[in-house]
Order: structure tokens, then C-alpha cells, then sequence
């Protein structure tokens, strides 16, 4: 990933730890949002609800 044309590439554990800091301090999807997920067995996607947010990378859905 370039951050500009005459930037640096960044490296995979750059960009996760830029992401990782950014997510620790803004909510993307707050509580309550609708959100479409993965099926634990990889059937596809189905419709939940962001009901907590356990920690920096996690939510839990419904």
C-alpha cells in the first residue's frame, strides 16, 4: 500500500499496527449497527447486529 506516489511501501505489520492504533480509538461500527457477516461454516453471509465491542478488533454480533 502506497500512502502516496512518492511514498514508502509499508509493510504488512506497519499497515496492522496503523490500523490496529486507528481502531482503538474510533468506533466503525458502534453498537447497534447493522452489519453483514461471515457464516461460521463459510456459506456465505448473513444480516447481524453489533451488540458489543469486547475489544479493539473484535465485536460481537446477533
Amino acid at each position: 500500500m502506497l500512502a502516496a506516489p512518492d511514498a514508502r511501501r509499508l509493510s504488512q505489520a506497519t499497515l496492522r499496527d496503523i490500523v490496529t492504533d486507528y481502531l482503538a480509538s474510533h468506533g466503525p461500527f458502534p453498537d447497534g449497527m447493522s452489519v453483514e457477516v461471515a457464516r461460521r461454516d463459510g456459506s456465505g453471509w448473513e444480516q447481524a447486529v453489533v451488540v458489543e465491542r469486547p475489544g479493539t478488533d473484535e465485536r460481537a454480533v446477533e
